[in-house]
């Protein structure tokens, strides 16, 4: 063997056994008898199947027991409505509907979008907005056996199923790993952005979505409008976020976060600097409306980077151009 292509082989073989580490550390105490020998055949896999995907999310959220057969894992997930009617159980699963999968098997929190609309799409949003989706971000794409793996430590670590962590290689890390917290804190946030829905609700504010991050309960202005060519809020806008600082109100002990994202046009440092000036706008009209001192609103601006549904279509775009408001935990 020539020495570069084995010095390929060895770095490869490193980063494939630390991944193997990394995930079976986080599913300790979990996966009862999925050997490390169908932890590997995954991990080679290049597509994952419906049913190899319900078998093993099934038995991890112990929906099922461990001696469950593919094809019944499968059924029963196509059952609940956890999996397409019409998936064939050898066919390959797709990230989005892999996302359903596991929201549904392990009982997760959506947003107030996903809970009028649950399907992969909106899972996919959930999971890819915690960053629970390393890798490919394409909702539609087929998932890779590491990916699989990955994603379901992940999550695993996020619900609390399992208090074990490790490091991850540089190749496969998250870029903010979820941070563990207690189950008081969490209890509090759901409350709180079931409070904020329902008032949202209740005002008919459209294009709003709620969901629970890791800093605390982001409130999304979707599809926000600006003047043209300017970073002034449309005057429908202004009483959106009027009516939205009029809620938040009510939470008066909490610092907030403004974000601003954008669609994919122009080139990435007009994107940038557009996200920048319009999260700065909502935060400045924030505090002209008395909610916070300035002091006590962080900005950030992240371009077209973060997207939450595709660029090519015109629904796509007014979801990625958005500006979040998250009431950070107290």
């Amino acid at each position: 063997m020539k020495p570069q292509l084995k010095t390929r082989c060895e770095s490869g073989f490193k980063i494939k056994t630390a991944l193997f580490f990394f995930v079976l550390a986080l599913t300790a105490g979990l996966l009862h008898a999925q050997t490390a020998a169908e932890m590997d055949a995954l991990f080679e896999a290049r597509t994952i199947t419906y049913a190899q995907a319900a078998r093993f999310v099934l038995v991890t959220a112990e929906t099922i027991n461990e001696n469950s057969a593919l094809l019944s894992a499968c059924d029963l997930a196509r059952e609940k409505g956890w999996l397409p009617r019409e998936a064939a159980p050898d066919s390959p699963i797709t990230t989005g509907e892999l996302c359903f999968l596991i929201m549904n098997a392990f009982n997760m929190e959506g947003s107030f979008l996903y809970d009028l609309f649950p399907g992969p799409r909106y899972a996919f949003r959930e999971l890819d907005y915690l960053k629970l989706i390393p890798g490919q971000r394409d909702p539609s794409a087929p998932v890779a056996g590491d990916q699989f793996l990955r994603i379901l430590g992940l999550v695993l670590n996020h619900t609390g199923e399992t208090l074990i962590s490790a490091e991850t290689p540089a190749e496969t890390a998250p870029e903010e790993p979820p941070v563990k917290i207690s189950e008081e804190v969490q209890t509090r946030r759901l409350e709180v952005a079931r409070e904020i829905r329902a008032e949202l609700l209740q005002a008919a504010v459209a294009d709003t979505d709620v969901r629970v991050v890791e800093a605390g309960v982001t409130i999304s202005l979707n599809n926000i409008q600006f003047l043209a060519d300017s970073v002034q809020l449309t005057e429908n806008e202004k009483l959106k976020v009027r009516e939205l600082a009029g809620i938040l109100s009510r939470y008066p002990n909490r610092k907030i976060l403004v974000e601003g994202h954008t669609a994919l046009a122009g080139n990435e440092a007009g994107r940038q600097q557009v996200s920048e000036e319009r999260a700065r706008a909502v935060a400045d009209f924030l505090v002209d409306f008395g909610l916070r001192k300035p002091e006590d609103i962080s900005v950030r601006g992240y371009g077209a980077q973060r997207p939450l549904a595709d660029n090519a279509t015109a629904e796509g775009q007014a979801l990625n151009r958005r500006v979040e408001i998250t009431l950070m935990d107290e």
